[in-house]
């Protein structure tokens, strides 16, 4: 490799040391450049820069602006990044497929999406606790609507629902088969008369002498069907911590929590919680990335509804959700929604204000750039039904009006690149 090719990685390396000032002594010579034959060596000194600060994010970037070369960290010996030569090709872009659920090989098993390998589908009995993270229109909601219907369609799943939108997200699947949707302000009824059945079961488990649900249905002629707790926005849940203490103590009953946030932060104690699966769309931070993923790269991900990142066995596997059809309310929904009123005692929603029961997530993709050239990031939400070209702003025009801002919003960034270049002794070429 050409000496130019040393020095480029000397400057991109020294150009983001000091964007993120890991720089302690910048009079001293902050690392070393080692040519080898298929790769090039940055060897730092750790008594002049902020090891910490060349962490998963800077290797992101620095592989970013060697055009997408591999850089690889080691720090067994001292900080080292090993930057191959080659630049890797370029990965097939990711489909939204149709979700098929005549795909689903157990009754158990949650459709995830496709990944460079294929269909990615996860059982709910192996991802035991499942906690899904992202802004809002990017996907999150859409993929929980695909667990509901694919516990639904294998048929051997009690599943029990809060979706934390006045019950426009959920209610299309009342009156199905093994389904219960908690009202708004029903939510901490609904758990007291959840934990009644799970009391029920921990009564016949200590009588049968099993100590799971699992060893108990192996033998039993009439077996207990796993409880699927479904919540979204589990942000918008009060006390979070009883809630964990209803999911921790269960769990060998057969309860298994699949709760959704776009706001990790104020889930604190759900993300710090030991919910073994992790699940994670586009956030706008690191923090946020770490709180809800356990680890940094969401947010880097395309600013795409339905891309995501989940953590597969100890490793991260990048997927794009598929593409989930949402069925109308049934008529057992619209006397359900008669009978209970919001917790703020206003009147229901009319199945008119729903969202739009097979709206596919890339329309929002599509209906923002239609208008991101006219949109401002000031606008209200009247100005941009408007530019929508929408009659009114409420009901499903106003859902849809929502999504759009949300998409325009999480997808607009403004980037600034500082050039710099080694100078005063900073880095020295170490001969082969």
């Amino acid at each position: 490799m050409t000496t130019r090719f040393h020095e480029l990685v000397a400057e991109r390396t020294l150009a983001l040391l000091d964007e993120r000032r890991a720089r302690l002594y910048p009079d001293r010579t902050s690392f070393y450049i080692w040519p080898r034959s298929d790769r090039t060596v940055v060897i730092f000194d750790p008594t002049v820069i902020d090891t910490g600060k060349v962490n998963d994010d800077f290797i992101h970037r620095l592989s970013t602006r060697l055009l997408g070369r591999r850089v690889v960290r080691t720090n067994t010996r001292g900080l080292f990044l090993q930057v191959g030569y080659e630049i890797p090709p370029v990965k097939a872009e990711l489909e939204s497929l149709p979700l098929d659920l005549s795909r689903q090989s157990t009754p158990y098993h949650l459709p995830i999406g496709m990944t460079d390998n294929g269909e990615l589908w996860r059982s709910m009995l192996d991802a035991i606790s499942i906690f899904v993270v992202g802004v809002s229109g990017m996907g999150k909601s859409a993929m929980l609507h695909a667990f509901i219907q694919a516990l639904l369609h294998g048929g051997q799943t009690l599943v029990y629902a809060w979706d934390g939108k006045d019950n426009a997200e959920y209610l299309r699947y009342v009156g199905r088969e093994n389904f219960t949707l908690f009202s708004m302000g029903g939510l901490q009824s609904g758990l007291k008369s959840l934990q009644a059945i799970m009391q029920e079961r921990w009564r016949i488990l200590a009588r049968s002498g099993h100590p799971n649900i699992v060893a108990y249905n192996q033998t039993a002629t009439e077996p207990m069907l796993p409880i699927a707790l479904v919540i979204d926005e589990v942000a918008e849940v009060d006390d979070q911590e009883a809630l964990m203490r209803h999911v921790k103590v269960n769990r060998a009953a057969g309860l298994f929590p699949i709760f959704a946030t776009n706001d990790p932060t104020k889930s604190s104690v759900i993300a710090k919680s030991n919910l073994q699966t992790r699940i994670s769309m586009p956030v706008v931070s690191a923090a946020d990335s770490v709180t809800g993923l356990g680890r940094t790269g969401a947010q880097n991900l395309p600013k795409k509804p339905g891309r995501g990142l989940i953590q597969v066995e100890g490793r991260l596997v990048e997927f794009q959700a598929f593409h989930v059809d949402y069925p109308m309310p049934t008529e057992d929904g619209l006397k359900w929604l008669e009978m209970h009123v919001t917790e703020s005692g206003t009147e229901p929603p009319t199945p008119e204000s729903l969202p739009a029961a097979t709206q596919p997530i890339d329309a929002v993709a599509q209906m923002a750039e239609g208008i991101r050239g006219r949109w401002t990031p000031e606008m209200r939400q009247a100005d941009v039904a408007r530019l929508l070209g929408f009659p009114q702003t409420g009901g499903a025009y106003g859902a849809k009006t929502k999504a759009v801002m949300a998409y325009l919003i999480t997808t607009t960034t403004t980037t600034t690149t500082t050039q710099n270049s080694p100078e005063n002794g900073v880095f020295e070429a170490i001969p082969a």
